[in-house]
């Protein structure tokens, strides 16, 4: 069997091949699989993944026009996959949680699937689903059901920062399923 690594270095070649994912140097050629991913790195995965242009009229008070990530995140928000907080603000530099990655992936591919996303009680069969939030929970039983998030050993570990590597893992799985 593929060691995890080597899958991994396969799925960000692939994803990188299809414009989807950078580097995060200067010139974009190291991409830092290990390295915490941003709201703003995320949501611009996201967007590239569904082909979307990066424009928008959705603005966050604490986000500038002038910076790389601001239409990913207009064009986000005018999706609805995701939100400013009570403040007006993002947080694009801020590291994303897992759950709050299921939340937008959920969200995405129900939009690229047409697909209604039901308010019902979720049923999460992760053994920690009681640490999911109440406001994510129907996100993370969507990407279980369809096994675009899988977890680890049975555990979703919701309030974990996600990484660069587990990342493009998640959009590769979304794009497939």
């Amino acid at each position: 069997t593929r060691r995890s690594s080597d899958l991994a270095q396969a799925n960000i070649e692939e994803m990188a091949s299809k414009h989807i994912v950078s580097g995060t140097d200067v010139d974009g050629n190291t991409f830092t699989p290990g390295k915490s991913v941003t709201n703003a790195e995320f949501v611009a995965m996201i967007i590239r993944a569904m082909g979307e242009a990066p424009e928008g009229t959705g603005t966050f008070n604490d986000v500038l026009s002038s910076k790389w990530y601001a239409g990913y995140l207009a064009k986000a928000k005018d999706l609805g996959l995701i939100q400013a907080d009570a403040a007006g603000n993002i947080n694009p530099l801020e590291f994303i949680t897992r759950q709050e990655i299921a939340t937008i992936t959920a969200k995405a591919h129900a939009l690229i699937n047409t697909i209604k996303l039901i308010d019902k009680t979720p049923s999460v069969t992760f053994k920690d689903a009681s640490s999911v939030s109440e406001q994510n929970s129907i996100y993370v039983e969507y990407v279980q059901s369809r096994q675009i998030i899988v977890g680890y050993n049975n555990l979703f570990r919701p309030l974990d920062l996600a990484t660069r590597a587990e990342a493009v893992s998640i959009i590769k799985a979304m794009l497939e399923k």
